[in-house]
């Protein structure tokens, strides 16, 4: 699905996931695009249908970073050469070609029979890449909540780390990409979403009080915690400290709803503190 087609709702918009691929047989690359802002959509649109005619598989799309000056934007593709009719310089040249298309350049690192992403998250760059199955998590979290013995106190820990881990994840990315205000707190979302955190809708309206609400499918820390009732406390934290930063000053985030305790969704509900 397009990032920008369908119901445009954010579990509609493909995200790329740091991982390694296996695969003796995989031609990849990341091919990464700067594009006119405003003709985005249009222009995407004739990148796919170029890919698509010369027997390209894409198989994964993010949208990065919009530059200072919002004159154009950044999308990482992570593409299958492996049935393609051209090669990759060819593919290239006929990519720049297409109107609105600012520059294209192309990257990838190989190992043997695994192909690594090293720019696994298009937002900024990590060195490094690490996958944690849903096991370990609910070992982790777990075993945490049994070290600490009372749920309030692992719950409250958990809460405290987070608001450190989401100030720095948001202060990292603005100093990227000099994002602010609503554009940085989705990059982050983005970012989690990627990261297979929870896939999360973020609306800039407030609420009746002046607060804001985040609503988290698939919840990673509400799938692997055991214990009963509200489970989300790292990610709370984490959005805690997201929108602290954005807001330049602690903003609370309390979790209303929950899988935990039979909730369809989770749903994170933030106001600052009152003075």
């Amino acid at each position: 699905m397009l990032p920008f087609g369908g119901a445009n709702k954010p579990e509609d918009t493909p995200a790329l996931y740091p991982f390694i691929m296996k695969g003796k047989n995989l031609d990849i690359y990341t091919v990464r695009l700067r594009l006119n802002f405003e003709r985005q959509q249009e222009i995407l649109l004739n990148v796919l249908k170029e890919l698509v005619s010369k027997g390209v598989d894409v198989l994964h799309i993010i949208r990065g970073p919009v530059e200072a000056r919002g004159k154009a934007v950044t999308y990482f593709l992570v593409i299958n050469m492996t049935k393609a009719a051209v090669s990759i310089e060819s593919l290239v040249f006929g990519l720049k070609k297409i109107n609105g298309v600012k520059d294209v350049t192309v990257g990838s690192e190989r190992l043997g029979d695994r192909v690594i992403y090293p720019n696994a998250f298009p937002i900024y760059t990590y060195d490094r890449a690490v996958v944690l199955s849903a096991d370990f998590l609910r070992s982790f979290f777990n075993a945490f909540y049994s070290y600490f013995k009372q749920p309030l106190l692992a719950a409250s820990i958990l809460y405290q780390i987070g608001i450190r881990v989401g100030y720095a994840l948001a202060k990292e990315i603005y100093e990227s990409t000099g994002r602010k205000g609503s554009l940085l707190v989705q990059d982050a979302l983005d970012l989690l979403k990627s990261m297979g955190v929870a896939s999360f809708e973020y609306k800039v309206s407030k609420l009746k009080h002046g607060e804001i609400s985040i609503k988290a499918e698939r919840s990673i820390e509400a799938e692997v915690v055991t214990i009963k009732g509200i489970r989300c406390h790292f990610l709370r934290g984490v959005l805690s400290g997201i929108l602290s930063f954005v807001e330049g000053e602690y903003v609370q985030v309390q979790e209303t709803k929950c899988i935990g305790k039979g909730d369809s969704y989770c749903l994170f509900v933030a106001s600052k503190e009152s003075k």
